[in-house]
């Protein structure tokens, strides 16, 4: 949750494969996505009324999605390999996995490359950080 709107997975009845990620922003659940696994801070992420989620495309693979404060939806990658969700900021840019590669996105742009994907990312006084061991690397693209 960021405060008011929450993303969360739900599983539909016993024995059926499959989760939904769903989001409720104080009145309404909307499904963003119909996914076979919903892993919180990998699959879905809320920050500052924007929401990043992952998404099953054609060919069945895992791409990232956001979905503004307005609602409007946005694919930001469309890769060959399934993307991950690394950290979302609460100005709507997203830092994602997909393969070898780390990404970096902002509310309108294409991804861009930034990074192997060692270590592990964080939005922290409005930019993005990347752990690895004991160091602390600003993400500027």
């Amino acid at each position: 949750t960021d405060g008011t709107n929450v993303v969360f997975r739900r599983h539909p009845p016993c024995c059926t494969p499959g989760h939904e990620i769903a989001l409720y922003d104080g009145s309404t659940i909307t499904t963003l996505a119909s996914v076979g696994r919903a892993d919180p801070r990998v699959d879905y992420e809320v920050n500052g009324g924007w929401t990043a989620f992952t998404k099953l495309d054609a060919g069945r693979i895992e791409q990232i999605w956001t979905r503004s404060p307005a609602g409007v939806m946005r694919q930001v990658s469309n890769l060959g390999s399934p993307s991950t969700i690394r950290a979302l900021g609460s100005d709507g840019s997203v830092v994602f996995d997909s393969g070898a590669n780390r990404y970096y996105a902002d509310a309108t742009t294409a991804p861009i490359r930034v990074s192997s994907t060692l270590g592990f990312v964080r939005w922290r006084d409005n930019r993005f950080l990347t752990f690895i061991g004991g160091s602390v690397f600003a993400l500027a693209p």
